[in-house]
C-alpha cells in the first residue's frame, strides 16, 4: 500500500476509513470517530461475526497501558451513538457479557 492509498473497511451498509476516522453510509452521511475508537471499531470489523475478547481489544488498543474496563465500556458506548445515526441496521455490535463483543454486519 502506497502512502497515497487508504484502507476502507466496508461492512454492510457503512465504510469505515481508519486513518481519516470517518465512518460513512451508503446516503454520503459521515461521522468522525476518535483514534482510540477507530482502533476499538477496526479491531471488531476485522473480525466479522466472530468474538472479540476484551482482552484482544485492549491488546490491539491499550498495549501496555493499564485501562478499566470503564474506559472500554465508553469506547464501544460512543462507537454505537455514532454508527447507529449512520447506519439502517440496529445492533451492529453485540455485548456478549464475561466474554466480549461482536461485530454483528456482513
Amino acid at each position: 500500500m502506497t502512502s497515497g492509498e487508504r484502507l476502507l473497511l466496508v461492512s454492510g451498509d457503512l465504510s469505515v476509513c481508519p486513518q481519516r476516522g470517518e465512518v460513512r453510509n451508503a446516503r454520503g452521511e459521515s461521522a468522525r470517530l476518535g483514534p482510540v475508537n477507530m482502533k476499538v471499531l477496526a479491531a471488531l470489523m476485522s473480525r466479522p461475526g466472530q468474538v472479540v475478547s476484551r482482552a484482544e481489544i485492549y491488546d490491539a488498543v491499550w498495549r501496555n497501558q493499564v485501562v478499566g474496563d470503564d474506559t472500554l465500556t465508553r469506547s464501544i458506548s460512543d462507537i454505537r451513538a455514532k454508527i447507529n445515526r449512520l447506519s439502517e441496521q440496529s445492533g451492529l455490535i453485540e455485548t456478549l457479557p464475561k466474554r466480549g463483543y461482536r461485530w454483528t454486519a456482513d
